[in-house]
């Protein structure tokens, strides 16, 4: 059998092993703050299509109450290509950012205000990564950013403030 016609033909090994070549997905688990989810899904789930609409990637949100261990945070699952993904963080993380500035009540000042925060679930192996010998890439990520980076070793995960 030649694979014309049929869903996969006999040289894409990668859809009989069920497998992914290499580079051709990418993933990413940001966190959202619980009261945030609205936010990032819409009336009906309408940001979310427009989201994965727009970019290409796929968008899933965690169920309410399932929240990422040790926070009350649920956890945004992005996954596509290296640019729809992109794409697709830069579209929710805009969103969030817009909303995480309403200021807290008792808060006088919007200056007050907590400075927003990302925070993006990481495997323990990719900490040194993020980090780089002696720190000096979180230190180029700062001087170039202004963004605060926080790898937390308990929950092995990286907060990213942008100030």
């Amino acid at each position: 059998m030649d694979g014309v016609g049929t869903k996969r033909g006999m040289e894409d090994d990668s859809a009989v092993s069920g497998k992914r070549p290499a580079g051709d997905v990418a993933a990413m688990k940001i966190l959202v703050p619980n009261f945030l989810a609205g936010t990032i899904i819409g009336k009906g789930g309408s940001c979310i299509a427009e989201t994965q609409n727009e970019t290409g990637a796929r968008v899933h949100l965690s169920q309410a109450r399932e929240y990422f261990p040790g926070t009350t945070d649920r956890v945004v699952m992005l996954q596509g290509s290296l640019p729809s993904v992109r794409a697709a963080l830069i579209i929710i993380v805009t969103k969030t950012l817009a909303t995480d500035r309403v200021v807290p009540e008792g808060v006088t000042t919007p200056t007050l205000a907590p400075p927003p925060m990302i925070k993006m679930a990481v495997p323990a192996g990719a900490a040194g990564s993020i980090i780089g010998h002696g720190g000096e890439l979180i230190k180029k990520l700062h001087e170039e950013t202004g963004a605060k980076v926080q790898i937390s070793p308990k929950s092995l995960l990286a907060q990213v403030s942008v100030l």
